[in-house]
């Protein structure tokens, strides 16, 4: 699978400032890569039609390429994992 990964790891969900300069790298993984990664603070991203490194700026509709993935944001949610995992 692809996904554009965070170069920086966050110990703590990062701040409005963090994801203004906030740069991702497109990586071609296993979801099991994928999963570390997250578990190490990184942030991910579909795949944008972006030459070299995305910034958040270019996170937009306009340049959407693909995805490999669907993910839930589930912030400050009391909502069991089955429950989200039913509606797929």
């Amino acid at each position: 699978m692809k996904a554009n990964i965070s170069k920086r790891y966050y110990t703590q969900k990062p701040t409005s400032n963090d994801i203004k300069i906030m740069v991702f790298q497109e990586k071609e993984l296993t979801i099991e890569q994928l999963a570390v990664l997250i578990q190490k603070g990184h942030a991910f991203a579909s795949i944008f039609n972006v030459e070299g490194d995305m910034s958040i700026r270019d996170k937009k509709k306009d340049n959407f390429k693909e995805t490999w993935y669907i993910a839930y944001d589930v912030d400050h949610n009391e909502t069991p994992m089955e429950d989200f995992v039913k509606t797929l």
